[in-house]
């Protein structure tokens, strides 16, 4: 049997997703975890690439979401997959402005001409709109 490695979270893409998770959920609402001894496939990826692993608390007694996914009395609080897929959403998308306002800098150093200057401006509007870097505050959601 294959040994599985430990989840090794890149301290850059956590710290990364810690600020994400503050906007869209709230300080309030995020919970520091202390290592686990369970095994996740994931491990493997970041045996390769820099990864971020975080779990998405869904604990609800009013809709009798009280069960961890592992048990037979497990039931989900729909609610919930909008805020991860707004922190999904929103991880990627902040993590690629910052690369690309990284690239646009180092590029802009060496444009020669406004116009240079100008299609990159277009370019990052086009992906990321004008309305970017407006949060989505869910703070009364609970993450635990």
């Amino acid at each position: 049997m294959e040994e599985v490695p430990p989840i090794v979270n890149d301290v850059k893409l956590i710290e990364h997703v810690r600020k994400v998770a503050i906007d869209v959920v709230g300080e309030k609402n995020l919970v520091a975890m202390n290592p686990i001894m369970g095994s996740e496939d994931f491990s493997f990826y970041t045996q390769n690439i820099p990864g971020a692993f975080y779990f998405l608390g869904m604990h609800n007694d009013t809709c009798g979401a009280v069960h961890s996914g592992h048990s037979p009395f497990f039931f989900i609080d729909e609610d919930v997959l909008l805020v991860g897929a707004t922190m999904h959403t929103f991880i990627a998308q902040s993590y690629i402005q910052n690369a690309h306002m990284k690239a646009m800098t180092l590029y802009s150093w060496r444009a020669t001409s406004p116009q240079k200057i100008a299609q990159l401006t277009n370019f990052k509007m086009q992906i990321f709109g004008q309305n970017y870097g407006r949060s989505l505050k869910l703070g009364s959601t609970p993450v635990d």
